[in-house]
């Protein structure tokens, strides 16, 4: 059996009309290495360094993203929380981000005691109100800071445990 790194273009072409479809190629030994330079930079980091599922929708890609230590998953739909499961992560490995919609894959993260990331204060109350309190673990994103500083206060004030702000937020320089 040929294999595919040796198709032509002209043949993978024909395959995706055959098949209806588009091929992806991946090279594992290029993801490593990729994900092996990245760890080398978080190695005496305590944190995670999350990759969005929608990147690599694929159960067996995000096993490799798995393998690697200080990685973790972030989601936004269903599909993808039970991608990230199925290859391997857990509770505060798996960030599902919520946009105020979606509210059955938000129940379902917090079944599974993943954490929870929101770009609004709107939407840290919109979980709040769909989940009956916040859970243990909550990221900031994409906040201006007013907005992070309201929304850090409120989950102080409803006892979350672990607080995030994204590391891109805006200055936080009055915190």
């Amino acid at each position: 059996m040929e294999s595919l790194l040796n198709l032509s273009e002209e043949k993978l072409l024909e395959l995706e009309r055959q098949f209806d479809k588009e091929f992806y190629l991946f090279s594992e030994k290029l993801i490593n290495e990729s994900l092996s330079k990245e760890e080398e930079l978080l190695q005496h980091q305590d944190f995670l360094k999350f990759v969005k599922v929608s990147y690599a929708p694929n159960p067996y890609l995000m096993k490799i993203v798995k393998q690697s230590k200080n990685f973790g998953a972030v989601c936004s739909e269903m599909t993808e929380l039970l991608i990230a499961e199925k290859a391997g992560f857990r509770e505060s490995e798996v960030m599902f981000f919520y946009e105020g919609f979606n509210d059955t894959a938000l129940l379902y993260a917090n079944l599974r005691g993943f954490r929870l990331c929101v770009n609004s204060f709107e939407n840290l109350i919109k979980a709040e109100t769909h989940l009956g309190q916040l859970p243990y673990s909550v990221s900031l994103s994409k906040m201006q800071d007013t907005e992070i500083k309201k929304s850090f206060s409120y989950c102080a004030l409803k006892g979350v445990e672990n607080i995030f702000i994204n590391a891109e937020a805006p200055s936080l320089s009055e915190t």
